[in-house]
């Protein structure tokens, strides 16, 4: 049985070189479970839940709080968010700021879940009802589902004669 608390142990060669991208989790009882980075972190036990279900409950009598937890650069440079999204920035955030008594969504940019997956976790450990939206904010948009606009940064007009040698 494979436990939450996990070891990454890489092999020496790849420390130097950097080329493998292979490593391994070590069970309380010795043994190792090996496997690509991503595949195993997607199979962390944590619920996810689907667009098509998640849009059901928004429609509902008790909406989920909705937690947008992407990483900065694509959170910042991103001009559309869940509605009624709360911002929190991974990986430290105030537990206590979540609202323990309603269901909560937690969702990133990564299909992959990645970042989503580790603070549903932390919020399942500090006694929230959390899951995390499969396929995050990508999958939502592309399925075409609503959105609220936000800010993205914008770029400075250029000043006329800075390009000229």
């Amino acid at each position: 049985m494979i436990t939450t608390r996990y070891e990454r142990r890489y092999p020496r060669s790849s420390r130097a070189s950097g080329r493998s991208r292979v490593f391994a989790l070590w069970r309380r009882d010795g043994s190792a479970a090996t496997g690509e980075p991503r595949a195993i972190i997607r199979a962390m036990a944590v619920p996810r839940i689907s667009k098509e279900d998640l849009s059901a409950k928004l429609e509902g009598d008790t909406p989920p709080v909705l937690i947008d937890v992407r990483l900065k650069y694509p959170y910042e440079h991103s001009t559309v968010s869940l509605p009624g999204s709360v911002r929190l920035e991974p990986p430290d955030f105030d537990v206590s700021s979540v609202p323990h008594d309603r269901e909560v969504v937690v969702y990133d940019s990564d299909p992959e879940e990645i970042i989503s997956s580790r603070v549903t976790a932390q919020l399942i450990r500090a006694g929230c009802q959390a899951s995390a939206l499969a396929g995050g904010i990508a999958d939502w948009v592309t399925a075409k589902l609503p959105t609220e606009a936000k800010e993205a940064p914008k770029q400075k007009p250029p000043v006329a004669g800075a390009l000229k040698g």
